[in-house]
């Protein structure tokens, strides 16, 4: 039987993980979201109570979490009851068909709380695994991977993630399943110096390895600053205005107005309707 100590410290750790993204996925709507730190801090509590019972008390215990800290973020916000259900149903759609940032909408952040509490339930429940101790590191990532994308034009933030990378680290080295206690766990670990030095270079490592693959700034929708790296492509009437003010001017059109003949009824057309709509007064011009 595994030791309850060593669990529950995992799961600890990844309760904490998710709360650091928790506050990053705030980039969702654009603004910092504090109550969205509550399925992290409640599923995670619900899977270290029973951490040494049967999979069926814990799935109960973890579904119970995700529903119950969904609603709260909802009520929270200013939802009431038809925002809750919505975020088990429309919520997801109408997130994804939304632009960025998203509307603050109770039902929408609903929905970043449900899919927070679903994979911290996830990653607990493998931080249970011995043979594959860093299972749990895998909804982590997804759940990194969904917030830079729905977090967009903002891109990844990669010092947000540093804490992430720090708590990975800790529970990569707190392996289950070789009878060693926590307490003698720990006093090898702070005996470990060359942990210290991998743990540096695999720092460095990331950071040198994002450096060539690091988000450009991209365009803020709520911005319409002019393009500074092409040229856009101009309207006919932009273009045709800016040909009008150019210096010096040059001649736009020549158009010579002749008389028909008898063949059209002798008629004199008295204007004609040309690009450059300088004189256009939204009538149909038609011979007369």
């Amino acid at each position: 039987m595994e030791l309850t100590s060593l669990l529950r410290l995992r799961v600890l750790l990844t309760a904490l993980m998710f709360a650091s993204l928790a506050l990053t996925a705030g980039d969702v709507f654009d603004r910092r979201i504090w109550w969205l730190l509550l399925p992290p801090a409640v599923v995670g509590a619900a899977a270290a109570v029973p951490v040494a019972r049967r999979w069926p008390w814990r799935l109960v215990a973890l579904a119970s979490s995700i529903v119950a800290s969904t609603a709260i973020v909802v009520i929270g916000v200013g939802g009431d009851a038809t925002d809750i259900v919505n975020s088990f149903t429309s919520g997801p759609r109408r997130i994804l068909s939304t632009d960025w940032p998203s509307p603050y909408r109770s039902e929408l952040v609903g929905v970043v709380a449900l899919v927070l509490g679903a994979l911290t339930a996830a990653s607990t429940e493998l931080a249970r695994q011995r043979r594959f101790h860093l299972a749990p590191l895998v909804p982590v990532s997804i759940g990194a991977i969904l917030v830079i994308a729905m977090s967009a034009p903002t891109g990844a933030q990669l010092l947000r993630f540093a804490p992430v990378a720090a708590l990975a680290i800790l529970l990569a080295a707190l392996r289950p399943g070789d009878g060693t206690g926590l307490r003698e766990r720990l006093t090898l670990l702070r005996g470990e110096r060359r942990l210290v030095v991998v743990a540096g270079l695999v720092v460095f490592a990331v950071a040198a390895a994002t450096i060539p693959v690091a988000f450009d700034g991209r365009d803020d929708p709520r911005r319409n600053d002019p393009a500074d790296r092409a040229v856009p492509v101009l309207d006919p009437i932009e273009a045709t205005l800016a040909l009008q003010l150019i210096e010096p001017p040059i001649d736009l059109h020549d158009i010579e107005i002749t008389a028909r003949g008898p063949d059209v009824g002798g008629l004199r057309p008295l204007r004609w309707r040309t690009a450059a709509l300088s004189a256009y007064d939204g009538r149909r011009w038609s011979p007369e």
